[in-house]
Protein backbone atom coordinates (compact mmCIF):
# COMPACT_ATOMS: atom_id res chain seq x y z
CA UNK A 1 0.00 0.00 0.00
CA UNK A 2 1.18 3.23 -0.77
CA UNK A 3 2.17 6.29 1.63
CA UNK A 4 -0.35 8.35 1.08
CA UNK A 5 -3.42 5.42 0.41
CA UNK A 6 -1.91 4.41 4.07
CA UNK A 7 -2.23 7.83 5.60
CA UNK A 8 -5.96 8.75 4.02
CA UNK A 9 -6.70 4.89 5.85
CA UNK A 10 -5.65 5.49 8.72
CA UNK A 11 -7.22 9.06 9.31
CA UNK A 12 -10.33 7.19 8.39
CA UNK A 13 -9.86 4.44 11.00
CA UNK A 14 -9.26 7.44 13.61
CA UNK A 15 -12.80 9.15 12.65
CA UNK A 16 -14.40 6.27 12.81
CA UNK A 17 -12.63 5.31 16.39
CA UNK A 18 -13.67 8.72 17.68
CA UNK A 19 -17.36 8.17 16.44
CA UNK A 20 -17.87 4.94 18.09
CA UNK A 21 -15.95 5.95 21.44
CA UNK A 22 -18.56 9.44 21.25
CA UNK A 23 -21.41 6.58 20.98
CA UNK A 24 -20.32 4.67 23.67
CA UNK A 25 -20.63 7.93 26.13
CA UNK A 26 -16.16 9.19 25.88
CA UNK A 27 -15.60 12.73 25.30
CA UNK A 28 -12.77 13.19 22.62
CA UNK A 29 -10.46 15.68 24.08
CA UNK A 30 -7.35 15.70 22.13
CA UNK A 31 -6.43 13.58 18.30
CA UNK A 32 -2.82 12.85 17.18
CA UNK A 33 -1.28 14.76 19.65
CA UNK A 34 2.69 14.57 19.36
CA UNK A 35 4.84 14.13 22.07
CA UNK A 36 8.39 13.48 23.03
CA UNK A 37 7.55 9.66 22.80
CA UNK A 38 5.68 9.61 20.21
CA UNK A 39 2.04 10.55 18.80
CA UNK A 40 -1.50 9.35 20.69
CA UNK A 41 -3.83 9.05 18.20
CA UNK A 42 -6.95 9.94 20.48
CA UNK A 43 -7.20 10.53 23.92
CA UNK A 44 -10.96 10.22 25.33
CA UNK A 45 -12.91 10.98 28.37
CA UNK A 46 -15.17 9.49 30.42
CA UNK A 47 -15.60 10.41 33.47
CA UNK A 48 -12.87 10.14 35.71
CA UNK A 49 -11.00 7.85 33.04
CA UNK A 50 -9.12 8.64 30.28
CA UNK A 51 -7.62 6.64 27.56
CA UNK A 52 -4.70 7.15 25.09
CA UNK A 53 -6.06 5.12 22.19
CA UNK A 54 -3.73 3.48 19.44
CA UNK A 55 -5.87 3.18 16.10
CA UNK A 56 -4.88 0.26 14.04
CA UNK A 57 -6.47 -0.15 10.17
CA UNK A 58 -5.82 -3.44 8.64
CA UNK A 59 -7.47 -5.45 5.56
CA UNK A 60 -8.08 -8.75 7.87
CA UNK A 61 -8.13 -9.61 11.85
CA UNK A 62 -4.87 -11.80 11.34
CA UNK A 63 -3.29 -8.72 9.93
CA UNK A 64 -4.42 -6.71 12.86
CA UNK A 65 -2.89 -9.50 15.33
CA UNK A 66 0.02 -9.15 13.72
CA UNK A 67 0.40 -5.29 14.14
CA UNK A 68 -0.15 -5.48 17.97
CA UNK A 69 2.35 -8.12 19.69
CA UNK A 70 3.74 -8.13 23.21
CA UNK A 71 7.10 -6.48 22.13
CA UNK A 72 5.32 -3.55 20.58
CA UNK A 73 2.89 -3.37 23.94
CA UNK A 74 5.93 -3.31 25.79
CA UNK A 75 7.68 -0.94 23.66
CA UNK A 76 4.54 1.55 23.74
CA UNK A 77 5.17 5.16 24.63
CA UNK A 78 1.61 5.81 24.17
CA UNK A 79 1.02 4.32 28.07
CA UNK A 80 1.43 7.31 29.98
CA UNK A 81 2.93 6.82 33.54
CA UNK A 82 0.55 8.46 35.79
CA UNK A 83 -0.21 7.11 39.64
CA UNK A 84 -2.83 9.72 40.15
CA UNK A 85 -5.54 7.96 37.45
CA UNK A 86 -6.86 4.41 36.54
CA UNK A 87 -6.02 4.22 32.79
CA UNK A 88 -7.59 1.15 30.36
CA UNK A 89 -5.11 -1.11 28.40
CA UNK A 90 -4.21 0.96 25.48
CA UNK A 91 -5.29 -1.25 22.73
CA UNK A 92 -9.02 -2.04 22.10
CA UNK A 93 -9.45 -4.19 19.26
CA UNK A 94 -12.29 -3.55 16.79
CA UNK A 95 -13.01 -5.05 13.54
CA UNK A 96 -15.72 -6.01 10.64
CA UNK A 97 -17.15 -9.45 9.98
Amino acid sequence: MKRQQAEKRGRQAERLAGWWLRLKGWQIVGRRLRTPAGEVDLVARRGSMLAFVEVKARATGTDLDLAIDERRLRASPRRPKCSSMTLPSPVTTCGST
